[in-house]
């Protein structure tokens, strides 16, 4: 949707509808505003930019703006998969994105989190049963969409 759409993480794409049909999110850095990037980088941040880029802030504004009436904008289809023990992402602020999307008032849209016990941030880069049933996770997904014509457009 164009209805909340940021220009300026778009340039030379303005007019392009960089819309999405739907999202496999795997280990999602989510929350952006708690100085995360400082952490890894020793650089310092502006928490108000940090907070700007933060994906949970995005959705609990458009849930805010569905709930208040000022938009009917609709969230795209999700699959989250998460890592219990990621140090890089960690579970809580993941568990709260999905929370937020879960929230939307508008139901229309599949949001389902998976999380897997005792793994860490990468843990489908080596061949496991766990990264063959993540991955197996992902393409239901993908193929639930591509079913129902979702993301045939």
């Amino acid at each position: 949707s164009h209805e909340y759409k940021i220009p300026e993480w778009q340039p030379n794409f303005e007019s392009t509808d960089t819309s999405v049909q739907g999202c496999v999110a795997w280990y999602p850095a989510c929350d952006t505003s708690e100085g995360w990037w400082s952490k890894y980088t020793g650089k310092t941040f502006d928490s108000n930019e940090h907070k700007k880029a933060s994906p949970v802030h995005h959705v609990m504004k458009i849930c805010e703006l569905v709930r208040t009436g000022e938009s009917s904008h609709n969230i795209c289809p999700f699959l989250i998969i998460q890592p219990e023990s990621d140090s890089l992402c960690p579970a809580p602020w993941v568990r709260r994105f999905y929370r937020e999307l879960a929230s939307h008032p508008n139901k229309s849209s599949k949001v389902e989190y998976v999380e897997f016990p005792n793994s860490q941030h990468g843990f489908d880069n080596i061949c496991s049963p766990r990264s063959y049933y993540a991955n197996a996770v992902a393409c239901r997904f993908c193929n639930e969409l591509y079913k129902k014509g979702v993301a045939s457009s």
